[in-house]
């Protein structure tokens, strides 16, 4: 550093220069009020639960082969900005990047909504399609069924797997759109609003119980999408059994099916639904 006194370099930290005799004092550094309630919010134990329980849910997915990238990069953000918060080393920079990944997995949950609504309505013309098939080769002919191999049963039960399959894209759809009305978009908001407070300087008040309320509503969510998606899957199985009957090998693996799907319905649903009450129990408390 330069004396002021001497206009000599000097040394960092010394307590006097050696030129002049200068004595030096040092002041420490403001306290940055927001930085330190910041801090003190994202190193709660319930925050670490919720950044714990998203990351979780997203190596389930990843093992049950569901490649969700920006998933994970929010998980690992989230718990980053714990660690930093727990050490007192959080910067603006740590939330504008959860804020981003919140930013973006909105718009790829849109994506899927439309993708999965065409799904959807290809399948359901698919079901109709087949369906005025097999009618058709019925009236054309007394004997349609036969010659061969498919019985009137096999025939009813494709257009019922089609209309089956079309009603589970629906619910994921419904999912995504819940999903991106109650939680993505005001926790964008609300992260973008806390940088950028963070940034300014600005401590407020935030009115977060709208937020706390929808989370609860997510966490609620999940669930009846769990509940949606298991009872589908037995609805299905218990068709297929009916119109395509089978021995006693498959009707066994008819009810493995059903098992696995209902633990597989648990474990992608239940880390979600926590991670959500977490969080509204967390923003209620902290803000």
């Amino acid at each position: 550093m330069i004396c002021n006194n001497c206009g000599q370099t000097v040394p960092d930290g010394i307590k006097s220069c050696p030129h002049c005799g200068t004595t030096y004092i040092y002041t420490s550094a403001p306290v940055n009020p927001v930085a330190e309630r910041l801090c003190a919010v994202f190193s709660d134990k319930l925050f670490l639960t919720a950044s714990v329980l998203s990351a979780v849910k997203v190596g389930i997915s990843f093992l049950l082969g569901s490649v969700d990238v920006i998933s994970l990069l929010f998980a690992i953000f989230l718990l980053i900005t714990y660690f930093n918060a727990k050490k007192g080393t959080l910067t603006p920079d740590h939330l504008r990047y959860t804020s981003g990944c919140v930013y973006w997995k909105t718009i790829v949950n849109w994506v899927c909504v439309g993708l999965y609504a065409v799904g959807a309505i290809w399948l359901t013309l698919c079901a109709g399609l087949l369906y005025f098939t097999f009618m058709e080769s019925a009236a054309y002919s007394a004997d349609a069924y036969s010659y061969g191999a498919i019985s009137p049963s096999m025939n009813a039960f494709f257009p019922i797997l089609y209309i089956g399959c079309a009603v589970i894209c629906l619910i994921n759809a419904a999912g995504f759109v819940v999903s991106n009305l109650i939680f993505y978009r005001p926790a964008h908001k609300f992260a973008k609003a806390l940088y950028t407070d963070y940034q300014n300087g600005v401590s407020r008040e935030y009115n977060t119980k709208k937020i706390s309320v929808w989370l609860m509503v997510m966490a609620i969510a999940n669930l009846v999408i769990m509940v949606f998606s298991i009872l589908i899957t037995v609805i299905m199985m218990i068709a297929m059994k009916y119109f395509m009957p089978t021995s006693d090998m498959f009707s066994s693996m008819y009810y493995l099916i059903i098992i696995l799907s209902v633990i597989q319905a648990f474990v992608m649903y239940l880390p979600g639904a926590a991670a959500f009450l977490s969080l509204s129990v967390w923003i209620k408390k902290r803000f």
